[in-house]
């Protein structure tokens, strides 16, 4: 929940101090302002709007705010004798769904006020406040599968306690309300609900937000609560380019030349900027390379004439400025970042920076791609090569900072373990991420109008599996157990950004089948007898789980490819391969992880259609319990947590019990608890549900007559 907090630039040294000091220079900004901040996080309330154009330095300074000491020693004046509660969240709009969504604010915030204050647990979460549950000396506490009805009804409880307010005080920070996306909501539900705990808190909920100067926002929010950021950055800017200047040799031979002139063309950059530090950054980065190239003071200010002050013009500029050699690779290197970029995953921590979706590894094989788009399938298996890994780093971070002119950067990654039997790579201890979030907006419109020809023939998903096949083939599998849980997360989200993009072609199903050999072979090095181990005999035999494509894509219902893989090798579900798949098709039904109904139902019927046996237990295998997949169904809908689960999963779960049950579901697994359920739920398929079990009944001789029989309705 908070990787978009981390991911946020930290400020430079010494900016940003002016707000915690310079409350005229606030107040000029906006003649209406009524209370600086300083004074409104110590005597103030309501909604606190900071506002600034798009790459003013809003999320900096907001994470610069959320971390000061300053912050919360005038907040806790504030609270008074009252305890606070102190949350943030930070709204991204190319992150997951949570990311950007009211849920995931409110997600967000009841956790960090939980995690605060205990005490709040009983009352918020009452219909799961179950403490005969949890034994004193316990360290397995029941599960709980809260979903957005839940979290939201929780949140609106606390909202609604005067009990809570009588001791306690609320200060939000929300940062990015213009990154709010939802397909069913608006920015004036947001700000709605804003106004709603605003309103109800009466004075002891306030709220400090950030966005850029959209209408809607200018509109709702008091201006009388208002700084806009660009106007009052000026000495941070300046500050800024004195200290990227005076680190390039040339820079300090032009001041000692001619002093003058040098300040006058700092002062010009500080002016055109207008309180954009994407702007200064991205211009302290064009003028490097005169400086670089021994230009004059003279150069040096036609180039920055030369550069628009409106920041769209100025990418535009900047992929005009790249050498038209170097244009095909710049732009499909960008575009295959954006592709990377969709692939909504953490992180990876520990020892896995090489598999790392944004790892100058994987662009160290896109020019072999961008010049044969089957290279992944000539590139032979090979032991890992340190000077070779390390060799590619150095060439790929270079390619990227000289091609990109700014637009995508190298930031250090900390703290990683060697991925591979290497010790170090110091090449690669890197991430390619965009300077700005702004950037892939404008490269979205940019790529998809003004470069169809350059891009001709590159496709960036398949580039984004072929890469990864690269790497897989290039670095040899470690046996342990963090390296091996790290890699097969960063699989399963490929698999499933794959399945999302929703414009897979059999291209990217044979490139996922490159992959899967290749996979295949690394786990067969290092494992004994690989071949000859089921799935799941092999995952609780001996504690280990491989990596399968085909398995992956049935757990996420990416049915396309399992179809297509079914209809290439008609066998492959044969055995207790089949059973395996069908298993792990079932995962978003049993698991209650993001569900999809119609494909988890598309997905189950290409398995069952292949013949796999609903009724078979898969040998001794502890990994399901001795559970036939009919069994493990059955047995998921008697969890507890059952009555608070959505519909449309409730729904899926029932299609999919008719769906067994047409393809001989055994009925004697059927119990009169379980057909309780069925008659209480009462779904729109109940009376096709019943007249299968009659079926099934014929067919197994089981006597279903004192189950069914207490419903007249279903009669024939």
């Amino acid at each position: 929940m908070g990787k978009r907090f981390y991911e946020i630039d930290t400020s430079a040294d010494g900016t940003f101090e002016w707000i915690f000091e310079d409350s005229a220079g606030q107040i000029d900004s906006n003649p209406r302002l009524e209370l600086g901040f300083k004074e409104w996080l110590q005597d103030g309330g309501g909604i606190f709007h900071i506002s600034g154009k798009p790459g003013s330095g809003k999320s900096t300074l907001m994470k610069f705010l959320c971390t000061h000491h300053k912050t919360m020693d005038r907040l806790k004046h504030w609270s008074g004798d009252k305890n606070l509660v102190f949350a943030s969240f930070f709204f991204w709009k190319p992150g997951n769904e949570l990311q950007r969504s009211l849920l995931g604010l409110v997600r967000t915030l009841l956790f960090h006020v939980v995690a605060q204050c205990r005490d709040f647990i009983p009352e918020v979460f009452k219909e799961f406040w179950q403490p005969s549950e949890y034994s004193v000396w316990g360290t397995n506490p029941p599960s709980l599968a809260l979903g957005s009805r839940e979290i939201m009804n929780a949140f609106n409880r606390l909202m609604n306690n005067e009990n809570v307010f009588a001791d306690h005080r609320f200060c939000f920070f929300i940062d990015g309300l213009d990154e709010f996306e939802e397909t069913y909501q608006t920015y004036t539900a947001l700000l709605n609900s804003l106004s709603d705990w605003m309103r109800l808190s009466q004075g002891c909920v306030k709220i400090c937000v950030s966005s850029r100067e959209l209408p809607i926002f200018l509109q709702r929010l008091d201006g009388r609560q208002r700084m806009r950021l660009q106007d009052l950055t000026q000495n941070d800017i300046k500050k800024i380019v004195q200290e990227t200047l005076d680190q390039e040799e040339r820079a300090v031979q032009l001041q000692t030349l001619n002093g003058y002139e040098w300040d006058e063309l700092r002062g010009e950059i500080v002016n055109k900027a207008e309180g954009v530090f994407l702007w200064v950054i991205l211009t302290l980065k064009a003028l490097s390379e005169g400086l670089h190239a021994a230009e004059s003071i003279r150069d040096l200010r036609r180039k920055l004439d030369s550069i628009p002050k409106e920041l769209r013009s100025f990418f535009n500029f900047i992929l005009d400025s790249i050498p038209e050699d170097q244009r095909k690779k710049a732009l499909c290197t960008l575009m295959f970042a954006m592709n990377q970029a969709q692939i909504r995953s953490p992180q990876l921590p520990g020892s896995c920076y090489l598999l790392e979706r944004a790892s100058p590894l994987l662009y160290s094989f896109l020019d072999e791609y961008i010049d044969d788009r089957d290279f992944v399938r000539n590139l032979a298996l090979q032991p890992t090569d340190a000077a070779d890994l390390e060799r590619r780093g150095v060439i790929a971070n270079a390619q990227i900072a000289g091609r990109c002119r700014g637009l995508l950067e190298l930031r250090r990654t900390e703290s990683y373990k060697s991925g591979t039997t290497i010790e170090d790579f110091d090449s690669l201890r890197y991430r390619v991420v965009f300077t700005h979030r702004s950037i892939p907006e404008f490269l979205d419109d940019h790529l998809s109008t003004g470069s169809q020809e350059l891009l001709a023939g590159f496709d960036a998903l398949d580039a984004c599996i072929q890469t990864f096949s690269a790497i897989v083939k290039t670095i040899s599998f470690l046996p342990g157990y963090e390296y091996r849980n790290r890699s097969k997360m960063r699989l399963s989200l490929l698999i499933d950004h794959v399945q999302r993009s929703r414009t897979c072609s059999t291209r990217h199903f044979e490139s996922l089948d490159e992959l899967d050999k290749a996979l295949y072979l690394r786990q067969s090095e290092i494992w004994d007898n690989f071949s000859d181990v089921s799935w799941l005999d092999f995952s609780s035999h001996i504690g280990r789980s491989p990596m399968s494509i085909l398995h992956y894509a049935a757990g996420c219902s990416f049915h396309e490819y399992v179809a297509w893989k079914v209809g290439k090798c008609p066998r492959i579900l044969q055995d207790l391969n089949g059973l395996e798949c069908l298993i792990h098709a079932l995962t978003p039904v049993v698991d209650k992880i993001r569900i999809e109904p119609e494909r988890v139902m598309k997905t189950l019927k290409t398995i069952l259609s292949a013949g796999v046996d609903v009724n078979r237990v898969p040998g001794n295998s502890r990994f399901i319990g001795h559970k036939a997949p009919w069994q493990i169904l059955l047995t998921s809908r008697r969890d507890s947590s059952w009555m608070y689960m959505e519909k449309p999963r409730r729904r899926c779960y029932w299609d999919c019990v008719e769906l067994f049950l047409e393809f001989g579901g055994d009925a004697s697994c059927v119990d009169e608890k379980w057909l309780d359920h069925l008659l209480d739920d009462n779904p729109g398929n109940a009376q096709k549900i019943l007249a299968l079990l009659r079926i099934t009944e014929q067919d197994n001789s089981v006597d279903m007559a004192g189950l069914i029989g207490r419903d007249g309705s279903t009669s024939d």
